[in-house]
């Protein structure tokens, strides 16, 4: 098995949302692919020299997102990403959506902070 892609913590938002982040995009990039054991919280923790409650969030939040699996005591595993035709239309309606915040000025990075604070809040609509 390789090496999973290095995570790096550069203080631009919580600790939690760049590993949370960065562990998104590699699945959805295919850096990690299904399968694929990540470390273990406390593994991570010790690595990355932050807090395991840290670690735990974003686990927690990627499990609830469907991008992680954890079934036993081994590091959480990559699942699939949304495929097939309703996850292509979500992909589309993202890529929309981007196209039309950044035709407005808006940063790919402020516009992402925005959307991780709606969905924390819960709003759907």
């Amino acid at each position: 098995m390789s090496e999973p892609p290095e995570l790096v913590l550069d203080g631009t938002a919580p600790v939690w949302q760049q590993i949370e982040d960065q562990v998104r995009r590699f699945v959805l990039t295919g850096a990690l692919l299904p399968g694929e054991e990540l470390p273990t919280v406390r593994s991570l923790a010790v690595d990355l020299a932050v807090s395991p409650r840290a670690v735990e969030r974003a686990y927690d939040r990627l499990e609830r997102a469907g991008l992680l699996s954890r079934a036993d005591e081994s590091g959480p595993r990559v699942t699939a990403p949304p495929d097939g035709p309703a996850g292509a239309e979500l992909r589309r309606l993202c890529a929309g959506f981007l196209r039309q915040a950044a035709e407005r000025g808006h940063a790919l990075a402020a516009v992402g902070r925005a959307l991780w604070a709606c969905l924390e809040e819960g709003a759907s609509s």
